[in-house]
């Protein structure tokens, strides 16, 4: 069974998949995990680019926004999980980036930082 901060998450998630669909984003994948870390959302771009994205959930942005809520290390996981998602469909040498979109509640609030980790 989730916990309330799983389920808070997901319902996030789930705003930014819809947000990405509006703007014609085709939803590749959701939650892919490998043992080097986790991507929540694993989109094409409308100009075809493959896009990681990290979603992070708030109840407000009192304690800073999404971008700054995510550590060095974790930019560093989500780098290697992207190479190895690249590599597993043969895409290594496809273009790609990394974006973060916050979601804050009530709301939601959406915030798509494009390109926000650099991943080459």
């Amino acid at each position: 069974m989730p916990t309330e901060k799983r389920s808070f998450g997901d319902e996030g998630e789930d705003a930014a998949e819809e947000f990405l669909r509006k703007k014609k984003y085709k939803i590749l994948e959701r939650n892919f995990l490998v043992h080097q870390g986790e991507i929540d959302i694993i989109a094409q771009s409308p100009e075809k680019e493959i896009v990681f994205i990290e979603v992070k959930t708030r109840r407000s942005n009192a304690f800073g926004s999404a971008i700054e809520a995510i550590s060095p290390q974790k930019t560093k996981r989500l780098t290697v999980t992207s190479y190895i998602y690249l590599k597993m469909h043969g895409w290594q040498y496809r273009d790609f980036r990394i974006d973060v979109i916050g979601v804050t509640y009530p709301g939601p609030k959406i915030e798509h930082i494009v390109g926000a980790i650099e991943g080459k």
